[in-house]
């Protein structure tokens, strides 16, 4: 039985998060959009030119919302999705590289590339998940060759390379995909709860640059929800424990009881960590 991400997988992790872990950042839905010259805007809906708007917080609202995002590329009229989709969660407000765009507006041609590679990684997870090299390898074919981010995946499967070679490369671009993502759209924000002044107390919850960035954030979750995959203990950042490919620069795999990301974040977290005289 073929093992799929389904919503579920992203509805338990939600309700495993801690409360104070879930951002309380909202994204902005406009009522109403339309395709013109190739860019979905936002539509007025008065005669006067004014826009009619509601806020949701996507990852408590909607938590599968990377899935239904990567579902749209197979869309047969991938406009009328797009718009569809847009009037019920608003558009991504830019791409995977940190370049944004906005929540009133976006090149239909954008929205269209960032909906195919979330199908891209979600796709290579779950032919991890099953154990489907041949899976990986048809991702070859699927023109990613001009991605930016999966452009250099489709270089490593060249013809030759063993299933767990291609398992292998599938498990650390997914995981390194998503990574980049989280890193370039989301931020872990420190707070105090109350008018609190003991130090114990400090908490940390994730924030998002844009709606993409709150997409990415579910799947970063899910990820690590896998058990095949740990975070950083100081940083949070996604330690993999997928085998290198055989010849890479680094090729011992990392100890499943790993930590840390490196010696820096372990440095960090037990200085700030550390147990103070008089305590």
């Amino acid at each position: 039985m073929q093992r799929r991400v389904v919503p579920k997988d992203f509805e338990s992790v939600g309700a495993l998060i801690a409360f104070e872990q879930k951002t309380k950042s909202s994204w902005r839905v406009y009522k109403k959009y339309e395709l013109h010259k190739g860019v979905i805007r936002a539509r007025p809906t008065t005669s006067k030119g004014r826009y009619e708007l509601r806020f949701y917080q996507p990852l408590d609202d909607v938590p599968d919302l990377f899935l239904r995002f990567a579902r749209l590329h197979k869309e047969s009229d991938f406009s009328k999705a797009a718009l569809s989709w847009s009037c019920k969660y608003g558009l991504p407000g830019g791409d995977i590289l940190g370049n944004f765009s906005s929540a009133a507006s976006m090149e239909l041609s954008l929205f269209q590339a960032e909906a195919k590679r979330a199908w891209a990684i979600l796709n290579m997870y779950e032919a991890v998940l099953n154990r489907d090299a041949q899976r990986v390898r048809d991702l070859a074919g699927a023109d990613l060759h001009s991605d930016e981010i999966l452009g250099f995946f489709v270089e490593r499967l060249h013809e030759g390379r063993s299933d767990k070679e291609c398992l292998s490369a599938a498990l650390s671009e997914s995981v390194d995909s998503v990574d980049f993502a989280v890193e370039v759209l989301c931020r872990p924000q420190l707070y105090v709860p109350g008018l609190s002044s003991d130090s114990s107390e400090v908490r940390s919850k994730w924030e998002f640059a844009n709606l993409l960035g709150a997409m990415y954030l579910q799947m970063y979750q899910v990820m690590i929800s896998s058990g095949k995959l740990s975070q950083c203990k100081y940083c949070g950042r996604i330690i993999s424990y997928a085998p290198p490919i055989p010849g890479s620069a680094t090729s011992r795999k990392p100890r499943k009881d790993k930590e840390f990301c490196d010696s820096r974040c372990r440095q960090n977290y037990h200085y700030h960590n550390r147990i103070k005289p008089g305590r």
